[in-house]
């Protein structure tokens, strides 16, 4: 190293130097790996898996990550330590993150009902539910909700029936905990932490049944030609297994022109483009 220090202005020598230092190190590096796996193989002949795990984490150069810090940054760098500090920092930053910035909600005067919740949605909305997840503030899951048969649907149905024809959630349902996971170790900042939120399952419950219900009344609306976002459509129909060309030839699309007919498949496009960008 010290060699190649010394011949910086010898571009020649220098970069003979640097060669010959990276290929030490590729060796070196080589026979430590291989070092290393031995001991592996021999902490797995042994069955200690503890250690044999360990040697593992050192290959792949995994570390454990320090304690959480419990300090953070204002808005102008001060660093801040107590407690109540910090939480009001966070709840400065979370309100000025999720701040709506939108106009006031317009007043609808006539009066709009909708048609009770149905057991069967309740049903539907709890099959639909990834499960595994965190509780909310209640400490109540969804797999909870599940074991409770068919007399917890019912009394869900009845609850939800109850929010839906009041507009008014109660204020158990609406709290939300919000946790900050740091992106990098040691990080002070509070725009270097990503923030993810655990919320009621009922809530969840509740909005997944009214995104159903809206989705329903959109389907009509949208085109038969529009396949981005939207269930059952895309590269290939789920569960129908057919492309976007055996779509197309269903419901043609002018500038498009296959070279094949049905039932072939794949068929093959050519776009006619003095059509399509009329």
């Amino acid at each position: 190293m010290e060699k190649r220090r010394q011949a910086k202005h010898c571009p020649d020598r220098y970069k003979e130097l640097n060669k010959s230092i990276k290929q030490k190190c590729t060796e070196a590096k080589e026979e430590w790996l291989n070092q290393k796996c031995d001991t592996r193989d021999q902490k797995h002949i042994t069955k200690n898996t503890k250690e044999m795990f360990q040697e593992i984490n050192e290959i792949a150069g995994k570390r454990k990550s320090g304690p959480a810090r419990s300090c953070i940054k204002d808005k102008d760098g001060k660093l801040l330590i107590e407690k109540n500090e910090v939480l009001n920092r966070w709840a400065e930053y979370i309100e000025d993150l999720f701040q709506d910035d939108r106009q006031d909600k317009p007043h609808i005067e006539k009066p709009i009902e909708g048609p009770p919740i149905l057991k069967d949605e309740v049903r539907k909305a709890m099959k639909m539910m990834n499960h595994g997840r965190a509780a909310g503030p209640d400490g109540i899951t969804i797999e909870a909700l599940i074991a409770l048969g068919e007399w917890g649907i019912s009394q869900i149905t009845d609850l939800l029936n109850m929010i839906y024809d009041n507009g008014e959630i109660p204020q158990e349902m609406c709290k939300s905990v919000f946790i900050m996971l740091p992106k990098k170790e040691g990080a002070t900042e509070c725009s270097l932490h990503r923030t993810i939120s655990l919320m009621s399952h009922l809530t969840k419950l509740l909005l997944r049944i009214i995104m159903t219900r809206i989705r329903g009344k959109l389907r009509p609306e949208i085109s038969n030609n529009q396949f981005s976002f939207v269930e059952d459509r895309g590269g290939k129909l789920m569960g129908k297994k057919k492309t976007w060309a055996q779509i197309l030839l269903l419901d043609p699309v002018p500038g498009i022109v296959f070279n094949s007919t049905p039932p072939i498949a794949p068929a093959v496009a050519r776009l006619d483009y003095t059509i399509v960008y009329l």
